[in-house]
């Protein structure tokens, strides 16, 4: 895309969707923004703020979503097919559901438009830097012309084949992190309650084949137990609900995602909905090493 097309809109301004946001207006592009709290809205002066998301369907040639998951994408699409979107590109950085992003592929380009699925690889530190990595599925061609976008806000942009491919890749990868949280949340655990110093721990397994930099980041959260968002609880269940729906669809058993789910649960049923390495925190409590945290 040349920046002197017309205007690239993004709804969606979270922790994901405002870095983004971000790196669109540092580099030359023309942005429209759109979010329902009007103080996310209003971080973005250097950006024209659309008066509705209507404002903002209709006048971008380019559409970035950057939602929670597939219930808003499929609204905001759906609306968008109400008003026309002949011309229009709409791309995706959602994690949604497969089987939704090719229903809407199909429609979109049944009404004379485009539809990318662009989901990401990062968190909100690398969208701020513009260092997030992008999957990437749909019309190969309109890939292509819309590099230059995706190259803006990543590092990396990988070309995974047809509707569907990119949604089901991020969600693979989602849950391989989520149950390896899970399962560091469980074994830290356990190692403290034994009386053994987690820092040994940690030592060794960071000269072991387990080291990884997920959990370089997680394990010391959990051991000092001070939680900072990286990624929320409540979007990991999530994730890992949309992975339990692609399980069943190929008819497999899913005893793994099904003990991690459930541990998840026990902490959302908690009221905890900070980041997903809270996870640990019933553990913790069930083995005496941190205060009864009462459900709310």
């Amino acid at each position: 895309m040349d920046l002197s097309q017309g205007p690239i809109g993004i709804v969606g301004l979270g922790r994901m969707g405002s870095g983004i946001a971000r790196n669109l207006l540092t580099k030359g592009f023309r942005l429209r923004v759109w979010d329902l709290d009007p103080t996310a809205r209003s971080r973005f002066e250097r950006a024209v703020t659309a008066s509705h998301l209507d404002d903002l369907l209709e006048s971008s040639e380019g559409i970035l979503l950057s939602l929670p998951g597939s219930p808003e994408v499929e609204t905001v699409v759906g609306r968008g097919l109400e008003l026309g979107v002949k011309g229009k590109t709409i791309l995706d950085f959602s994690t949604s559901m497969p089987d939704s992003s090719r229903r809407l592929h199909d429609r979109v380009k049944t009404a004379g438009g485009d539809f990318l699925e662009t989901p990401v690889t990062g968190n909100p530190t690398h969208a701020e830097a513009g260092t997030l990595r992008i999957i990437v599925s749909g019309d190969r061609r309109v890939y292509t012309r819309w590099l230059k976008v995706l190259e803006a806000v990543s590092e990396r942009t990988i070309f995974v084949g047809e509707p569907g491919a990119a949604t089901t890749i991020k969600l693979a990868t989602n849950y391989l992190g989520i149950l390896y949280v899970a399962l560091y949340a469980e074994i830290l655990t356990v190692v403290q309650k034994t009386g053994v110093d987690p820092a040994a721990f940690i030592e060794v397994v960071s000269a072991s084949g387990p080291n990884c930099p997920l959990f370089q980041h997680v394990a010391p959260k959990i051991v000092c137990d001070r939680y900072e968002m990286a990624f929320g609880l409540r979007l990991a269940m999530k994730d890992l609900a949309y992975v339990k729906s692609l399980f069943e669809e190929q008819q497999m058993p899913s005893l793994l995602l099904d003990a991690g789910l459930n541990l998840y649960r026990i902490a959302a049923a908690k009221g905890l909905q900070g980041d997903l390495s809270e996870v640990a925190i019933p553990l913790k409590e069930i083995a005496g090493l941190r205060q009864a945290h009462p459900s709310r």
